[in-house]
């Protein structure tokens, strides 16, 4: 796998140490320094084989929040690139993710590979390409605020 990686600064520590294991088969991490938020990086994938999303490609934006690793990163489908945001029953149009692990499951023993991997996962077993309910109002009245100040509720394991 070919590991496009230049650094902002503001990364911690423990951040550049997950950085620098990260090896995720069809997964390129990367960053554009010219619009480099500090603390964030990107992720860009095609979808996973065997899925509804095998032939798209997306990029996922993760922003360090100064309070990592006891928060949860903040991370989305970064749509500014003219790359969509998957239809998915937990995938916003705004590119805003409803995933346990964002939220109240957090752990700080949870690395960017494996948040990575489970938004992977979440593509992969996705049996109908739709938007969530309510995802014009919500995507209209959120905007591009951070999704970490969203109270999610967790209720759909089927997806």
């Amino acid at each position: 796998m070919s590991n496009n990686l230049e650094f902002c600064s503001s990364f911690t520590r423990r951040q550049l140490k997950e950085i620098a294991k990260f090896s995720v088969p069809n997964f390129t991490l990367d960053q554009n320094p010219t619009d480099c938020p500090p603390g964030s990086l990107r992720v860009s994938f095609s979808g996973p084989s065997d899925s509804l999303y095998s032939t798209e490609n997306f990029l996922l934006r993760i922003r360090f929040p100064t309070t990592h690793p006891f928060t949860s990163p903040e991370i989305i489908f970064d749509t500014s690139t003219g790359l969509p945001s998957p239809f998915h029953p937990h995938i916003y149009s705004n590119g805003h993710i409803c995933l346990s692990i964002l939220g109240d499951e957090w752990s700080p023993a949870l690395t960017i590979q494996s948040v990575v991997l489970s938004v992977a996962s979440l593509l992969s077993t996705c049996a109908e390409k739709v938007r969530p309910e309510g995802d014009t109002i919500y995507s209209e009245r959120v905007g591009d605020r951070s999704p970490l100040l969203t109270s999610w509720l967790f209720d759909d394991d089927t997806v």
